[in-house]
């Protein structure tokens, strides 16, 4: 499982580095012919937009991963240890339902309207708009990685993903995410 866990991290930190790569790419060539050369294309200024609306997707996903979304945490920090496992496990679940919703609803989205054309590019927006089942998806996957991660020893999230200097013992980093072994509290 934590060779799963390892390569989908690794795959999403690239493909938002090279999202970042592109749009930081795309964001200075545009200016640079804008205002030094009085030039403007309409399609890099849409592939743009998309590429920043795919980082924000893409982002959230690692955002879960690593447990950096936007919580109010004061209340369920002062729970004991088993409480506040019940409290994490619910925050997770609550992500799961709204993110299965925006998958279901999605697909009908890029059903209905996916073949029209984007004005600037003309490609299909159901090639765009399926970022938002596939980060449903990856999302999905990390709330049930972090609902693991409370009860078995799951690698925690590595920030810095291409990094190759990563502990691979499980059992040292079972140890530094639950120091007590599951004796009580977290």
């Amino acid at each position: 499982m934590n060779a799963l866990i390892k390569l989908v991290d690794r795959l999403m930190a690239l493909w938002c580095i090279l999202l970042m790569a592109v749009l930081t790419l795309g964001v200075i060539v545009s200016v640079f012919f804008r205002y030094a050369l009085n030039i403007s294309f309409v399609q890099s200024e849409e592939a743009i937009t998309l590429i920043f609306i795919a980082t924000s997707y893409f982002g959230m996903a690692l955002g879960i991963r690593e447990n950096d979304h936007i919580a109010i945490s004061y209340f369920s920090d002062k729970l004991p240890g088993r409480l506040r496992k019940a409290v994490q496990v619910f925050v997770m679940l609550v992500i799961i339902g709204v993110n299965w919703i925006v998958f279901k609803y999605s697909l009908e989205w890029i059903e209905r309207v996916g073949a029209v054309p984007s004005p600037a590019l003309q490609m299909p927006w159901g090639w765009f708009y399926a970022m938002v089942p596939l980060t449903s998806v990856i999302v999905v996957f990390y709330a049930l990685v972090n609902i693991a991660a409370l009860f078995l020893p799951v690698l925690p999230a590595h920030r810095g993903y291409a990094a190759d200097d990563e502990v691979e013992d499980v059992s040292i980093m079972a140890e530094a995410v639950h120091p007590d072994n599951g004796k009580g509290t977290v």
